[in-house]
């Protein structure tokens, strides 16, 4: 299991090749923002000076697209699913539902990798109410 540095250090690798950029582009700003509030006239933060976003020994919080992007990086092909609102009946989440119920048929049997008209690899990560559900899947081809 790697360290937490070690994880910060590759999600800024995964940046500086590209991977997304956006979530980069916010947690330099959040980065820069914690730095500026506990050193006030101290010398320029690391990451003003090489180009990164200065992730690494820092204390930020990632998301499940930083995750996301660090995964792709890596060559895991994942699949983010965030289920925002609960749209349904009594309060529920239909589409995390049916989405929960091809993984799980996906796993138990050999379901194409197919969800409705979108592509999906084995390995996703679900949020739902501010709770993150990572399924990983191996397939023998």
């Amino acid at each position: 299991m790697p360290s937490v540095w070690k994880l910060q250090a590759l999600l800024e690798s995964a940046w500086s090749s590209g991977f997304d950029p956006a979530g980069a582009a916010q947690i330099s700003d959040v980065v820069r923002q914690a730095s500026n509030l506990r050193s006030v006239g101290a010398p320029p933060h690391r990451s003003e000076t090489n180009g990164l976003v200065g992730l690494v020994d820092s204390t930020v919080w990632l998301g499940a697209t930083d995750l996301a992007a660090l995964l792709g990086s890596v060559g895991v092909r994942c699949c983010l699913v965030e289920c925002i609102a609960a749209i349904g009946p009594r309060g529920t989440h239909p589409n995390c539902a049916s989405y929960l119920d091809f993984i799980r048929g996906f796993v138990l049997s050999s379901y194409p990798l197919t969800y409705g008209t979108t592509d999906v690899s084995a390995q996703s990560y679900l949020l739902l109410d501010g709770y993150a559900f990572i399924f990983f899947a191996s397939i023998a081809i």
